[in-house]
């Protein structure tokens, strides 16, 4: 079953994700919609579709109408309503500046708004909240993990223990030099 963009509703039982947090684990409103639920009638692109997606899901999580995020972008209330409704719409495509502008003011990395997938979208944004050092050891991280599904595997489970119990893997992975 087709949908349009306008038509998505966090409260709506559709398959897309409702549920992202934020690297702080706050609660966020989400209209992420997976590859399979955009409608034939997308653009020559589904980069469009996912475009929009991201984008009514970071107005959202700011809490920004059409309207305050066109005038944020400095396009005035009105015509910024229009631009904003259009890029939702699939009608108009972003320029690099304009994308470069709206993320500073959702506060979110423009890569966040092209991601193409609602997993990606959340890691981008998970990522975003780094500092310096995190960012080039999870760069260093993420390669070996990806080719590693053992470790991962172990990881998954760590993650899924009680927090009581994470030190203790801790040791005992140290314990049994895991490479």
């Amino acid at each position: 079953m087709a949908f349009e963009l306008d038509e998505i509703d966090p409260q709506s039982p559709r398959p897309y994700n409702c549920q992202l947090k934020s690297a702080t684990r706050k609660e966020l409103p989400s209209c992420s919609i997976a590859a399979s639920d955009i409608s034939s009638s997308v653009p020559k692109s589904k980069i469009h579709a996912f475009f929009a997606a991201r984008l009514i899901q970071a107005r959202q999580m700011r809490g920004f109408s059409q309207r305050s995020l066109g005038d944020k972008m400095g396009m005035g209330k009105e015509r910024g309503a229009v631009r904003i409704n259009r890029y939702e719409h699939q009608v108009t495509a972003i320029g690099f500046e304009s994308l470069d502008t709206m993320a500073e003011v959702l506060e979110v990395p423009a890569s966040y708004l092209l991601a193409d997938s609602a997993r990606m979208a959340d890691a981008i944004l998970a990522l975003s909240h780094a500092d310096e050092a995190q960012l080039n050891v999870l760069a260093d991280l993420i390669p070996v993990l990806v080719g590693s599904p053992a470790l991962l595997e172990k990881l998954q489970e760590a993650i899924d223990l009680p927090k009581s119990e994470h030190a203790n893997l801790l040791a005992d992975i140290d314990g049994d030099g895991v490479d």
